[in-house]
């Protein structure tokens, strides 16, 4: 458990040195290191336990850190104890050369009541993954080609925004699956969905093999390709958690929309998939919870953009989704091929490491900008690796793979756009357009057809910090004129007040007007639930904690149509919900009812209880919104219960210091039932339980500091 320092080591510096402030940090996160231990004036002690009962005798003392750094002309002067209880030393005096340095070091590791010292080393703040195949990954960061994204992370990683995959489907990879989201499979035909059923929830990968023959315009056998997988593994791969590879946009969530099979995809098919993806109902279907932001489609076929394609594109971007679309890879005009010649969308070609065209690249007017999609037969081979999985056939185990192609420069723009957008989320689909296009850098030589020029991190989340409206400050007051007579303006209706188990019923609305209400919600309950029925017309519903919803903020929104609309939350935090019903048209005969269910877990004392249900691919956090605080570092425990039949996972988060939520503990067996225990270090922390097969009730049994 991490403590803060002890007493007797601050009576022990206050025997060594002048000066010693007693502060507690928390580890920093992640961070490139900026030089050697010659470049530090500063250095980390950490003193053995019961170190003071030989350090408080001045000849021990000698032997020191001061004894050291005074043979070298040097003062000692305390700075501040760590987390951890060491100590943070200052040297004063002539600077150390590197061999200097480390002859001090070597002295002071002599004395064995020195568990450790090393250089107290300055890091830059461009935050490096640790993931180890991310030095492979030369399309994040490599200056020439790559997107430079250190940089950029330490500004936005894209929490917050969903960004729709519209593919093969994306396999649940260990590196990938806490990020992804319920999606849904709009292949209808199945003679080419290899999963022996049409369109449902199951947006996963089953594969898109194919036997000789079985395709008109690819007459060979052929091996799953688990494109979605590798296109969403580079937006979204999680990052900092040990293992394969980085994303582009760590933190951003990732809809996978299933529209290609066997032999690729129907047009209708793709249409409906981007339609939905975007939050546009379509029939037969549910509405998508979760809209998406960013829409990338790494497809395309020869020919003019059909009309079914551009009427889904145009109603997406005017709800705000950018669209990100592979130039493709014919070596030929870009124009010839849909949906990269559709009106509204972002045109990515693709470049080497070395910055110049890939050979197979397509270019053209309609190309709007290039990112890495990588060359291997380039004098410098430079695939794009992400996540993939080993079946040949049908799914095998995770594994990555290199892919070449501008299937794979499209999701390195696409996950542009989604840092761009964590940070300015009111910037339009035009503006998220134009700024990528303008944030751009030259290519390092000429690249006809290649649009404005390579895409650069820093310079597009730059270009979205820059665009923020400037804060509002009240203006002085103004001198009082004279008093005259102004009618009297009724105030506008407050909300009306529901009751838990409350029904309104007969609620009527003209189109464009609304009805708004309140729900009281207290502490210990594990779901909340808002429903409106009946009656003609259409209204939509929308939930907000602590202020009144509109159509772009919301906890909670639901859009069906005939006033079938419910909202639900799950392990909500206490407080006042308020409930907007906007009549899309005029409507009458409504009702409205509100139901919260107090928590009925049983668990062992000391423990916060917590119940709710989910449906598959669902996902739940606890605490909803900012978790809560570990101010000393202890122990976290929860017990997850869930129903045998279902594989429920659980997983144990901590906010890093650009306020993105990563990974520190993880339970993900194949059965509902997981538990997990952490010993962690200050800060702020929530729970999260993923449905990763089945759906039902839960049970979270959780100890926290």
């Amino acid at each position: 458990m991490f403590q803060s320092e002890p007493v007797r080591t601050r009576r022990l510096l206050s025997a060594l040195v002048a000066t010693v402030m007693a502060v507690v940090t928390a580890p920093a996160p992640s961070f490139a290191d900026a030089g050697q231990a010659g470049d530090s004036q500063r250095l980390i002690v950490k003193f053995r336990e019961g170190a003071e009962v030989f350090r408080s005798r001045p000849e021990a003392i000698a032997q020191g850190p001061e004894r050291a750094a005074a043979r070298r002309n040097l003062a000692v002067i305390g700075l501040r104890s760590t987390w951890s209880g060491a100590q943070v030393l200052e040297l004063r005096g002539s600077s150390l050369t590197p061999s200097e340095m480390e002859s001090l070091l070597d002295e002071i590791r002599s004395d064995p009541n020195i568990e450790y010292v090393e250089p107290d080393r300055r890091m830059r703040a461009d935050a490096v993954p640790n993931d180890p195949r991310y030095n492979e990954q030369w399309g994040l960061f490599d200056n020439r080609a790559g997107l430079r994204l250190p940089t950029a992370w330490d500004r936005s990683r894209g929490a917050g925004v969903v960004v729709a995959v519209i593919d093969t489907g994306v396999r649940p990879h260990a590196d990938l699956r806490p990020n992804l989201l319920p999606g849904y499979d709009f292949v209808s035909d199945t003679q080419f969905s290899n999963d022996g059923d049409g369109r449902d929830a199951d947006a996963s990968d089953p594969g898109d093999w194919r036997r000789a023959n079985e395709c008109e315009d690819e007459p060979d056998a052929a091996d799953s390709r688990w494109h979605g997988t590798h296109v969403a593994g580079i937006i979204a791969a999680l990052t900092d958690n040990g293992q394969g590879v980085a994303g582009v946009a760590s933190a951003a969530r990732v809809l996978p929309v299933r529209a290609l099979g066997r032999c690729g995809g129907f047009t209708s098919d793709i249409a409906d998939a981007i339609a939905w993806a975007g939050g546009v109902k379509v029939a037969g279907a549910p509405l998508n919870p979760t809209p998406a932001r960013v829409i990338n489609l790494s497809l395309g076929g020869e020919g003019s953009c059909a009309a079914t394609t551009q009427t889904a594109i145009d109603s997406v971007r005017a709800r705000g989704s950018v669209v990100v679309v592979s130039a493709g890879n014919e070596s030929g005009d870009a124009a010839r091929y849909s949906p990269g010649n559709c009106k509204g969308v972002v045109v990515v070609t693709a470049v080497s490491r070395s910055g110049v065209r890939a050979r197979y690249a397509n270019t053209g007017s309609v190309v709007d900008l290039a990112a890495p999609g990588g060359d291997a037969s380039a004098s410098e081979p430079s695939a794009i690796v992400s996540t993939y999985n080993a079946g040949s056939t049908t799914p095998g185990v995770d594994s990555y793979a290199y892919f070449e192609g501008t299937s794979m420069a499209a999701p390195h723009v696409a996950g542009l756009a989604a840092l761009m957008l964590s940070i300015h989320p009111s910037l339009s689909a035009d503006g998220v357009e134009s700024m990528l296009k303008s944030s751009v850098r030259p290519f390092p030589s000429a690249c006809s057809g290649c649009g404005a020029g390579l895409a650069d991190g820093p310079t597009a989340v730059a270009s979205a910090l820059a665009a923020l409206p400037p804060p509002t400050l009240p203006s002085p007051p103004l001198p009082t004129p004279s008093p005259t007579p102004t009618p009297e303006v009724p105030p506008a209706a407050s909300p009306r007040e529901l009751q838990n188990d409350g029904l309104v019923t007969a609620l009527g609305a003209e189109a464009g007007s609304s009805l708004s209400y309140t729900l009281s919600v207290p502490a210990g309950v594990d779901e909340v639930s808002f429903t409106i029925a009946g009656g003609v017309g259409n209204a939509d519903l929308y939930v907000r904690l602590g202020a009144k919803p509109d159509e772009t903020t919301f906890d909670c929104r639901s859009q069906n149509t005939q006033n079938a609309d419910s909202c639900t939350l799950t392990w909500p935090r206490p407080g006042v919900y308020y409930v907007l019903l906007k009549a899309t048209r005029g409507f009458s005969g409504v009702s409205l009812s509100a139901r919260y269910t107090m928590a009925s877990t049983q668990c062992p004392a000391g423990y916060d209880k917590a119940s709710g249900s989910l449906t598959p691919g669902a996902t739940a956090f606890y605490p909803d919104g900012d978790g809560y605080v570990d101010r000393a570092g202890s122990l976290h425990r929860a017990e997850l219960a869930a129903p045998a039949s279902t594989d429920f996972d659980l997983y144990l988060q901590r906010r890093d210091e650009a306020g993105q939520w990563v990974i520190v503990a993880t339970a993900n067996g194949i059965e509902g039932s997981e538990s997990v225990e952490y010993d962690g270090a200050p800060g702020t922390y929530r729970w999260r339980v993923v449905s990763y097969l089945g759906g039902g009730k839960l049970n979270l049994c959780v100890r926290r500091p």
